[in-house]
């Protein structure tokens, strides 16, 4: 029987249901959070919590993905996952320095190619050979990446290696099913290696205004300068938004 109460009382509390009062007093809302908590169990409330981190991360809200990740680690302990999302919130507040450390815990680990990834970020701000290289590494350990390809296609742009830039800027703007920014920086490529019927063909077919577009072929006169950068995981700023994700270290956090 107490067995019997108990079902109905998650169920009851899962569903929002009100009608339950005759089987048991209806519980507060703290005990209802933590009966569904229970019966979900610690495995989905640490998938739970970590989207919510992912999310927060990708929102920009970076301190408070921080605090959440120490509540994470508190209740259900340090996982590669867990350190992962933290360094890239300390590579995205300018703790490059931990964070590379931490990347560096992770390599060789079942997240290789995102710590690759995070030091190819930290690397190409002041080496942008060194970057390129550790960016290639995560390209070939995350082939269907969308964002790998796009940060290595966009460090490739600015070593002015045209040909190959294009490849991985199409190939992210492809995976991503065809994303905003992605297919700025593909657009951009396009112009920089001298293909503007392509590049207008692609403008065409996505509605692209003329102000993004004059905004586009401006970059790709200069190659994707560093002045001209912007990345995933800065807020846009208006204009057009076209620059190498979370990856490569050009000014940039998860994803």
């Amino acid at each position: 029987m107490l067995h019997r109460r108990y079902m109905i009382t998650v169920i009851c509390a899962a569903a929002g249901l009100t009608g339950c009062g005759e089987f048991q007093k209806r519980p507060t809302p703290t005990s209802s959070q933590q009966i569904v908590s229970e019966a979900r169990g610690p495995d989905e409330n640490r998938r739970l919590h970590a989207d919510l981190v992912r999310q927060m991360i990708d929102d920009g809200k970076l301190y408070a993905a921080l605090a959440h990740l120490d509540a994470q680690e508190q209740n259900f302990g340090i996982t590669q996952e867990s350190r992962l999302m933290r360094a890239d919130v300390l590579r995205k507040t300018g703790q490059t320095v931990e964070a590379e450390s931490i990347y560096r815990e992770l390599v060789e680990t079942a997240y290789d190619g995102y710590a690759q990834h995070g030091l190819g970020l930290i690397y190409v701000q002041e080496n942008l050979d060194l970057g390129t290289e550790y960016l290639r590494r995560a390209v070939r350990r995350r082939p269907t990446d969308a964002r790998m390809h796009n940060d290595l296609g966009f460090a490739l742009l600015r070593q002015g290696h045209l040909e190959q830039a294009r490849v991985h800027l199409g190939t992210a703007y492809e995976l991503s099913n065809r994303a905003e920014l992605l297919r700025n920086n593909y657009v951009m490529v396009l112009l920089a290696s001298g293909d503007r019927r392509e590049a207008m063909k692609l403008a065409r077919e996505n509605d692209m205004d003329a102000r993004t577009l004059q905004d586009l072929q401006r970059r790709a006169s200069r190659y994707g300068g560093a002045d001209a950068l912007e990345t995933l995981d800065e807020p846009d700023r208006g204009g057009a938004r076209a620059a190498a994700p979370a990856a490569p270290g050009m000014g940039g956090g998860g994803g």
